[in-house]
């Protein structure tokens, strides 16, 4: 089966995922910072209406620190965030078959969950991460609770552990 694929660089090595979970490709604008969200969690971005969690992939992979020029926008479960990478190369096409399982080195270095594979191009070697996955449990309280942050009002928004719960346990199952 084939799959369309949009790579990205970040810390000089070459990313892919699936087009499916790329909804769009902005250049950089102005993070808000929000307090005790994870060290991995730059902020929040205000796009067309929408709060988007924005997601720093080099603190996330343990890479050096440097200015992402773009945010890749994914939906994954209804659920809007964003990714810092540093550019956008090209979309491509891959048979399924030419996607390979990561070897332990790459594994090693970015969790082994995150990770759809990789795919061989001539001398380029494309890291394939499955956006789904970017996330764990708590990860994704997190994440929802960002997003319940109303742009408009100064009011506290209180929500539940439980109902985060509810919602990210009705998000996955759809996803099985």
């Amino acid at each position: 089966m084939e799959s369309q694929l949009v790579i990205f660089k970040l810390a000089n090595e070459e990313y892919g995922v699936d087009i499916l979970q790329t909804k769009e490709i902005i250049k950089t604008i102005d993070i808000t910072k929000v307090p005790n969200s994870p060290e991995f969690i730059d902020g929040i971005i205000n796009l067309r209406g929408n709060i988007i969690a924005i997601m720093d992939l080099r603190k996330k992979f343990n890479l050096p620190a440097e200015e992402a020029k773009h945010i890749l926008i994914s939906e994954i479960n209804n659920s809007l965030f964003g990714l810092k990478i540093d550019e956008v190369i090209e979309i491509i096409r891959v048979d399924g078959e030419n996607i390979k399982k990561a070897p332990s080195i790459i594994s090693e270095k970015i969790h082994a969950d995150y990770l759809k594979g990789v795919v061989i191009l001539d001398e380029r070697l494309i890291i394939l991460l499955d956006l789904s996955k970017m996330l764990s449990n708590e990860e994704l309280k997190n994440t929802i609770k960002l997003q319940k942050i109303e742009e408009q009002t100064e009011e506290k928004i209180v929500i539940t552990d439980e109902e985060v719960e509810k919602l990210a346990t009705k998000k996955f199952k759809q996803k099985k």
